[in-house]
């Protein structure tokens, strides 16, 4: 029996940060907050980072880090949808490609994430520049 190749959507590789600008341009709210409560809510874009590798996503916030298994479930031409492989289950993940960035949806809203660019290399560790 052939084992099944596992699929890799090179578009994922590397390194994004939420995009808080463009995220906080387009973010709408269901009722109408403060400017001191919406101010809350836009300062936590633009912090969360994923590293994706061939098999793991590396995430940062702030000083919070975590190490995620995923897999490739679907690709197609403007999007792919993965796997996150989490202790407390399995759960999907639909991302969308908009030229060398992505977005996700999340209910009525969406998150952008802008490519960072590698400029150095060491032990395993890269400096990013962001774009």
């Amino acid at each position: 029996m052939k084992k099944k190749q596992k699929l890799l959507d090179r578009r994922l590789l590397g390194i994004c940060r939420s995009d808080k600008a463009k995220t906080t341009k387009f973010w709408a709210f269901k009722k109408r907050l403060t400017v001191t409560k919406r101010k809350h809510i836009f300062d936590l874009f633009g912090k969360l980072q994923f590293r994706f590798t061939k098999g793991k996503i590396y995430s940062e916030y702030e000083d919070i880090k975590h190490v995620v298994p995923y897999s490739v479930i679907a690709i197609d031409e403007n999007s792919v949808v993965i796997m996150w492989h989490e202790k407390k289950g399995d759960s999907l993940q639909h991302i969308h490609f908009e030229d060398d960035s992505f977005y996700i949806i999340s209910g009525y809203n969406v998150e952008f994430f802008k490519r960072e660019r590698l400029t150095q290399r060491s032990t395993g560790r890269a400096k990013t520049a962001r774009r």
